[in-house]
């Protein structure tokens, strides 16, 4: 019934106290295997880590015992137990292995239990951080070449034989008819370190595909080795950038509205927030953020209690420092920032090199601008319908290089640009002071009524700002490979006037 992902709540909360109040423990079940009352689970390794000493982020799987940077293999024993604690020998079947946080090797994932034992167990798995353990679940997952929602038998004893009769099945492709009593164990801690951005950015299987985290909610933090510097502020959110690393050094967080009191060149100590592919573009969504020597973004503000106006409000204690994380007693509230990269025409071109770039402060040279626009949203709704005469206008003006449709300067201050050959977008130039893209241009309108603007040929010898990677042909939010896409858009976020010089 079930893919190997796949939980049921109760026994998941069940599963939760237990890892909550136990360093190994098991799970009662109910119902006709009751016997089961849990697994008991070993642990053989070298170092579990610790929150002063943990282990390093395992970036990929290795067949190496220990846990390293290159990946974790640990040696488990896995007992089914009856409730008086004794191995329940009658139990033989497969269970399922997952890590928390983390993702266990494909062949690791499932494990035979014989007599109610498995001993010596190797288990691959990698991107784990802070507090992890692995857990073991009986959910009924058949032997590899079983099916039993095609055999002919009733496995579960419900009556109902195989898919589409057997609702268990539930859906076409699953192998098993719900047979699992979902009792689970828990192995003991084991402590990693939590992600760079780089570990977030950086797809160890394909060098253009999206955060191996993406799905997952993670913190970050400045430290050592790690100097965290907001390298751009935009209506949206923020980037920031490892300036202790050359690529994939940098991210953007979306906070869904301007980020007050947040600067360029702030020394970030911590950044949280859930990893999401957006149109390709990997950035943390809801965060949270402590910047050095400024108030925790989450603070709880309370009112002054020898005066209750309500203009007099004091903050709790929680300014950011994270001066321990360096060893020193005192730390700087800022970071410098690093030199801009260079594209040249061969770079924009190289996917996987701009991929390392995304969210990185750039320069772009001698960017020739559009020399017409038009706007394409007859019904003034802000957005183009499809199947209608403005897509048909939308899709000629994205047929002409020089061209940019005037709806998507309205809505999203962005414009289009050429760089020797290549396209390149400019966004969030409202925030940039006394430049105007329309400057010197002539309005005027086409035979539908749509209005116009004709523009002289302009160059601008440079434009600096945070780069963007956008797949509109992707999901939103789920994850895809820009190199498989036939559409990759970069624009660019100018941080400041003198971004732009033309």
């Amino acid at each position: 019934m079930h893919k190997l992902t796949s939980r049921k709540p109760l026994g998941l909360l069940l599963a939760l106290l237990c890892a909550t109040l136990m360093s190994a423990c098991v799970e009662q079940s109910e119902g006709p295997a009751r016997d089961l009352a849990g697994f008991g689970v070993s642990v053989t390794v070298a170092d579990f880590g610790s929150a002063d000493s943990p282990l390093p982020f395992p970036q990929a799987f290795s067949d190496t015992l220990g846990c390293t940077i290159g990946g974790c293999t640990i040696t488990m024993d896995i007992k089914a137990l009856r409730p008086d604690g004794s191995v329940k020998t009658d139990f033989d079947g497969n269970v399922e292995l997952r890590v928390v946080p983390g993702e266990v090797h494909l062949d690791d994932q499932v494990v035979k239990l014989v007599g109610g034992i498995a001993m010596g167990v190797q288990v691959r798995f990698r991107y784990s951080y802070g507090p992890t353990r692995i857990w073991i679940e009986d959910t009924g997952i058949p032997a590899a070449g079983v099916d039993e929602c095609k055999d002919g038998l009733d496995n579960d004893g419900n009556g109902l034989i195989d898919f589409p009769r057997d609702t268990s099945c539930g859906e076409h492709g699953d192998r098993d008819e719900g047979t699992g009593t979902y009792v689970t164990g828990v192995s003991p801690q084991l402590y990693f370190e939590l992600p760079t951005i780089s570990s977030v950015q950086k797809n160890p299987d394909s060098t253009t595909g999206p955060s191996p985290l993406s799905g997952q909610y993670v913190e970050i933090q400045g430290r050592t080795g790690h100097d965290l510097v907001v390298s751009n502020v935009v209506g949206t959110g923020f980037y920031v950038t490892d300036v202790s690393e050359q690529s994939y050094n940098s991210i953007f967080v979306f906070n869904f509205s301007f980020p007050e009191d947040v600067v360029i060149g702030d020394r970030v100590c911590e950044v949280g927030g859930g990893v999401v592919e957006f149109n390709a573009l990997t950035q943390m969504q809801f965060p949270s953020w402590g910047i050095q020597g400024k108030l925790r973004s989450n603070a709880e503000r309370v009112p002054t209690p020898e005066d209750e106006d309500d203009k007099l409000i004091t903050d709790k204690l929680d300014i950011v420092n994270c001066a321990d994380r360096y060893g020193v007693d005192k730390l700087s509230k800022t970071v410098e920032m690093p030199d801009p990269v260079l594209l040249t025409s061969g770079l924009i071109v190289d996917l996987p090199a701009m991929e390392r770039l995304e969210g990185s402060v750039v320069t772009i040279e001698n960017v020739q601008l559009s020399t017409y626009f038009v706007n394409c949203d007859d019904n003034g709704s802000g957005r183009i319908e499809s199947g209608t005469d403005e897509s048909v206008c939308r899709s000629d003006c994205n047929g002409n290089p020089f061209c940019t449709e005037l709806s998507s300067l309205y809505g999203y201050d962005q414009w289009r640009g050429r760089v020797q050959g290549s396209e390149i977008s400019v966004s969030s130039t409202q925030l940039v002071s006394g430049f105007d893209v329309l400057a010197g241009c002539t309005e005027g309108q086409t035979k539908e009524g749509r209005l116009t603007y004709s523009c002289p040929p302009r160059t601008l010898k440079r434009v600096t700002g945070s780069l963007r990677q956008i797949v509109p042909t992707c999901d939103k939010f789920l994850p895809c490979d820009p190199a498989q896409e036939s559409i990759v858009l970069f624009i660019i976020d100018p941080r400041f006037a003198s971004d732009i010089i033309e």
